[in-house]
């Protein structure tokens, strides 16, 4: 039988994870509704813009493997439409999204850096890179809350 102490333990992290899975929903929700509104995520790849489409994200973007970031980021502006940079929180991930934006504030356009930080904050002790969120969450959500994660995002 397990010990008083190890129950206590293990009620804290699950409270811990579902704050924090409620927290994700609230960035995830945001941005979802950022997308909606016009505004591009830029991706490194397909499989990031497949786990955030499997999140009900939609209006994803891949970073072109044959372009220079320069006319990348070149483009980005010319589409006049909000960004969202979202690059995996691994050490690629944070050159290019500091190179994008560092090319897209020197065009006068801001993009939005918040959305990924913050994600990050949440989800880097457990994995690195987009591609692999929905998986994640599929599984911490059902053994936070027993329910699939399309049910948990549609929450408000």
């Amino acid at each position: 039988m397990p010990s008083y102490n190890l129950i206590f333990l293990r009620f804290f992290k699950m409270m811990d994870d579902k704050r924090r899975l409620e927290r994700i929903r609230d960035v995830l929700i945001e941005m979802k509704e950022c997308a909606n509104d016009g505004a591009v995520v830029v991706v490194e790849g397909k499989k990031d813009r497949r786990s955030l489409s499997a999140l009900g994200i939609k209006n994803c973007i891949k970073f072109p493997i044959k372009e220079s970031l320069l006319n990348f980021s070149e483009s980005l502006v010319q589409e006049d439409r909000g960004i969202i940079l979202l690059t995996d929180w691994d050490s690629k991930g944070e050159e290019l999204s500091n190179i994008i934006e560092a090319n897209l504030r020197n065009m006068g356009l801001s993009p939005d850096i918040r959305i990924r930080n913050r994600l990050k904050s949440l989800v880097f002790r457990d994995i690195k890179d987009v591609e692999s969120l929905s998986r994640y969450l599929d599984r911490m959500i059902y053994d936070a809350f027993e329910i699939p994660t399309e049910q948990f995002l549609s929450k408000t």
